[in-house]
């Protein structure tokens, strides 16, 4: 009433139990826009996004309707509280006239891309519960590449722990043992670099763990940095031996991806332009844009897949097959299983190669530490008996002498 803007949020049904809602507060409606209870930028996880698409899928071909099968799904003991407020708004849309495939739009991040425009090619074929059953399929092979991947990286990460382990215990604990022994010595510069290391980390530790807060901040901005994010992506995908096993594993989820969207019905530019989100590398995502203007210029997209470095070069080959003998939509599939069996294989073969490397950087840092200490031990046992050496002839020639 005093012509002051309020912004906030209010519970409501619809538009006219808004409108009431906020003249009871003698406020007047200028513009509302519905907004997500589940939260900003949150998503499903993979599990849950999983056991979603199974279960609305056998609901609905099942020839239970959508509305229900939502009630159906949002009453089970296991699912999240944060499943359930989505489940709920999507069921208050689809009330209110919406189709699947908006409401499922409207929850934001909830949902990825790739399930939503399923859902719309669904929803226009009259195969919904089809294209829920073939999209829970996609994302159990999706979430089992993504597991393998994590699994074959522990590996490395807790030897990457234990050297930085090794190293404190070694620098703290151990070298200072020797150094009243090392005192008036003429040390070589390894041992004196090492012993200045321990010392400043025994007296002055909290500057490190400044400096380590600092260098993992520092890393985490460049990471999300996108042109530094840009060349260490590319750097991925070039090294020698284990670029190419990496480029295997994404060749395995763009394929998959892809021949999902296309046997859906989904046009092949458009199932490239949502395949490109599921690629996590910026430098592949950077070259689908001169893809996509390939295809649209009347290439073929086996040449036009062709062109990108990133992929295995094997995925051109295969499409050009389903291309002259009009099968594309088999070759794709077909190529999706062979690379999902071969990620199985890329993964181990890059854990065989990164599991030698990390031990033996883990031996070289303990091995050269443990040589800056031996050696100037051992040049002084060597002086005590060059020492004891001359001292034995002078009393023998002296107790030889008294006796004469």
């Amino acid at each position: 009433m005093s012509g002051k803007v309020v912004r906030g949020t209010q519970a409501a049904t619809d538009p006219e139990a808004l409108l009431t809602a906020l003249k009871e507060k003698d406020l007047f409606l200028l513009e509302y826009k519905q907004a997500s209870a589940t939260g900003f930028g949150s998503k499903l996880k993979s599990a849950e996004l999983t056991d979603f698409c199974r279960q609305l899928g056998t609901l609905l071909n099942a020839g239970v309707s959508v509305i229900q099968a939502f009630n159906i799904i949002s009453n089970r003991e296991s699912i999240s509280k944060f499943a359930k407020k989505c489940f709920a708004e999507i069921t208050t849309d689809l009330k209110h006239g919406k189709s699947l495939s908006e409401a499922m739009a409207d929850q934001g991040k909830v949902f990825p891309e790739l399930l939503i425009s399923m859902v719309r090619s669904g929803e226009a074929s009259g195969k919904i519960g089809d294209t829920f059953l073939s999209m829970g399929q996609h994302f159990q092979k999706q979430n089992r590449i993504k597991k393998q991947v994590k699994s074959a990286m522990m590996y490395p990460i807790v030897l990457l722990i234990l050297l930085i382990g090794v190293i404190i215990l070694m620098f703290t604990f151990i070298l200072p043992m020797f150094g009243d022994m090392f005192t008036d010595m003429e040390l070589p510069l390894v041992t004196r670099i090492f012993m200045a290391m321990s010392n400043s980390m025994t007296h002055y530790w909290y500057i490190y763990i400044i400096a380590a807060v600092g260098l993992v901040v520092g890393v985490i901005f460049l990471l999300r940095t996108p042109s530094t994010r840009f060349v260490i992506d590319r750097m991925i995908v070039t090294i020698p031996k284990i670029g190419y096993l990496v480029r295997i594993v994404y060749t395995a989820s763009f394929s998959r991806t892809l021949a999902s969207l296309y046997t859906s019905g989904l046009s092949i530019v458009n199932a490239i332009q949502i395949s490109r989100d599921t690629v996590n590398n910026k430098y592949l995502r950077s070259q689908f844009d001169n893809c996509i203007r390939s295809i649209r210029t009347g290439n073929a997209l086996s040449d036009s897949i062709r062109g990108m470095t990133g992929f295995d070069s094997k995925l051109s080959d295969t499409i050009r097959v389903g291309e002259e003998t009009g099968k594309l939509d088999d070759m794709l599939i077909s190529s999706a299983d062979d690379y999902e069996y071969e990620s199985d294989s890329a993964i181990k073969s890059l854990m065989s190669v990164i599991e030698p490397i990390m031990i033996c950087l883990l031996g070289l840092v303990v091995a050269t530490v443990m040589i800056s200490v031996l050696v100037p031990m051992y040049s002084m046992y060597g002086n005590i008996d060059a020492t004891s050496g001359a001292i034995l002839p002078f009393i023998w020639n002296w107790i030889t002498r008294g006796r004469v």
